[in-house]
């Protein structure tokens, strides 16, 4: 029931941006399109692969505490799938993940996972800031509707109280908690019940990356928040690309922050139609022309599928294809 809600709302969502597309006229959207230069495309896409290497960076230093061994091209290459997947999935934060840590075959599994949990968890975390940040900016120096900035409020909050909540139970073993709280539910997967012990050591693995390296923890967590100023400046490049020139950066940081909302909702593949009209919303907040918000929400689309599109490369090849067809993509407790 809640997936058919899920999927009525995104196609509800996609029909007002079709509806928009079609009254700004296709014609005029296209030939915008057109005008971008194949510069702009190169520096986009350099950005993003600039992005990208931090972001493996930054899990990559969660590795090293766990004395995972894997060279830096096969972390960015399992980071590049686990883009291509979370950006095609209907699930997002799980798929992605999942196939992060079953790239790396050649590394105890449970700690793989545990890397990438962590990983995980502290970017939710740096994303959350950053959204807050965000929310209480929007609220207190734009003109928008009450309703509109009690959503906000209460979606930003929502994120809040889930990341906390998270964080402190992976301090003290959030998959034991979940399987105990499926077998309080009457749920007893059997396949998980056989595999307890390997849970639990996946929860200590997890658990105790917080209570031993709280250093690098925090230097993990400011490193994102570093890479989320990247990741405005290229919202502020694409700005500039599409011919909005009176947004600052703080302005395309602030646009960042309030379109992440727009995952909160991760049933639809890629966030289709939510994200569009996340986007719609903000622009229209900053009396921004919506077909140059339009022109800009279609370059981050053709972004996103290129990088999804070289992310499905490994996929499609060799080991790393039959390695997830044999798995089925699932989050992967079994040790080698």
């Amino acid at each position: 029931m809640k997936n058919k809600t899920m999927r009525i709302i995104a196609l509800l969502c996609m029909g007002l941006f079709v509806y928009i597309i079609f009254r700004e006229g296709p014609k005029i959207i296209w030939n915008l399109l057109k005008s971008i230069a194949w510069y702009n495309w190169i520096l986009l896409l350099f950005l993003r692969f600039v992005y990208l290497n931090l972001r493996t960076l930054n899990w990559g230093l969660i590795c090293k505490k766990y004395n995972i061994n894997s060279s830096y091209w096969t972390l960015f290459n399992a980071r590049l799938v686990g883009y291509a997947v979370g950006f095609i999935s209907p699930q997002p934060k799980i798929g992605a993940e999942a196939v992060r840590a079953l790239i790396l075959e050649k590394e105890s599994r449970r700690k793989a996972f545990a890397s990438v949990v962590v990983d995980k968890t502290t970017e939710l975390m740096s994303t959350i800031g950053l959204i807050v940040i965000g929310v209480i900016v929007a609220i207190f120096v734009f003109d928008m509707p009450a309703g509109l900035k009690l959503t906000f409020l209460v979606l930003a909050s929502f994120l809040v109280l889930f990341v906390t909540y998270l964080y402190i139970k992976q301090k003290k073993g959030f998959f034991i908690w979940m399987l105990d709280l499926m077998r309080k539910l009457k749920i007893r997967p059997r396949k998980l019940e056989d595999e307890r012990s390997k849970i639990q050591d996946a929860d200590t693995y997890i658990s105790g990356f917080y209570r031993k390296h709280k250093k690098t923890f925090i230097q993990v967590y400011l490193l994102y928040m570093v890479q989320f100023l990247l990741w405005a400046f290229e919202y502020h490049v694409t700005l500039l690309t599409v011919g909005i020139k009176g947004t600052s950066y703080p302005e395309s940081l602030l646009i960042l922050a309030l379109s992440n909302l727009s995952f909160t909702l991760p049933a639809v593949p890629a966030s289709l139609g939510i994200y569009e009209i996340t986007f719609v919303t903000i622009f229209k907040i900053l009396s921004i022309p919506i077909n140059m918000g339009i022109l800009f929400i279609l370059i981050r689309r053709i972004l996103g599928l290129t990088i999804s599109g070289i992310g499905v490369i490994p996929l499609l090849v060799g080991k790393t294809r039959r390695k997830l067809r044999e798995e089925d993509v699932q989050v992967p407790f079994v040790e080698k």
